[in-house]
């Protein structure tokens, strides 16, 4: 199982004490579309300048102490996000890693405690209607996270501005107006619950509706 090949196409993988997800995700991005990834731990103040993308991954930063990702967005990587988001470099956020970019303010909105209280771990369906992104139709992704319920003080504006990227069906955690994923004004930047690098080859079960995710990201990139 084997994707496109991207030549001269380096990825940033970010990674912060508790990510637990960072693992998956270089397997995807090295195995299946054979990119070139570097991991860059916490304590990074500056990114090369030729990145063309840069993958925020989920787990538990910090513990997710205070709030989940509020400890992430005060290391050096934050400056170093700004400044490639500023430069229009595609930036993915995987849960933890939706939750670090609102923190940073690179995404609007707030991410609060799922409305059961409780961790969700399970397997969702979504809808997905997002030209930008090159995202439609229907999607069953995984999700788990304790805090995943959208808000947004005017979602009529993200709407109409096209960054609902991604709808649940059945609203697992309480998200506003059902919000699974959403994407920032330039519509560069990228943020959302499903975890795409659990769902890509078949030895993990399930769809590999990931892969469509991973393309619109790339296709991002260029």
């Amino acid at each position: 199982m084997r994707g496109r090949v991207h030549t001269n196409f380096p990825i940033a993988l970010l990674s912060f004490p508790g990510s637990n997800c960072d693992t998956d995700c270089l397997t995807v991005l090295r195995q299946h579309y054979r990119l070139q990834v570097q991991v860059y731990p916490h304590t990074t103040s500056a990114l090369p300048r030729d990145v063309r993308g840069i993958v925020v991954p989920g787990g538990f930063s910090f513990g997710d102490y205070l709030r989940a990702g509020a400890l992430a967005a005060q290391t050096p990587l934050s400056q170093a996000l700004h400044t490639c988001a500023a430069r229009g470099v595609a930036i993915i956020g995987i849960c933890n890693g939706w939750q670090i970019l609102t923190e940073l303010g690179l995404l609007p909105g707030t991410l609060l405690p799922n409305h059961s209280r409780t961790f969700i771990a399970r397997t969702v369906g979504l809808t997905a209607d997002n030209s930008r992104w090159q995202l439609h139709g229907e999607l069953s992704l995984p999700i788990a996270h304790a805090q995943g319920c959208y808000y947004h003080p005017h979602p009529r504006q993200l709407e109409a501005n096209d960054q609902i990227v991604m709808r649940y069906k059945d609203n697992p955690n309480g998200s506003q107006d059902r919000i699974a994923a959403i994407c920032s004004s330039s519509q560069k930047v990228i943020g959302l619950m499903p975890h795409p690098e659990r769902a890509w080859h078949p030895l993990l079960g399930g769809s590999s509706d990931g892969l469509r995710v991973w393309d619109a990201f790339l296709a991002a990139c260029v």
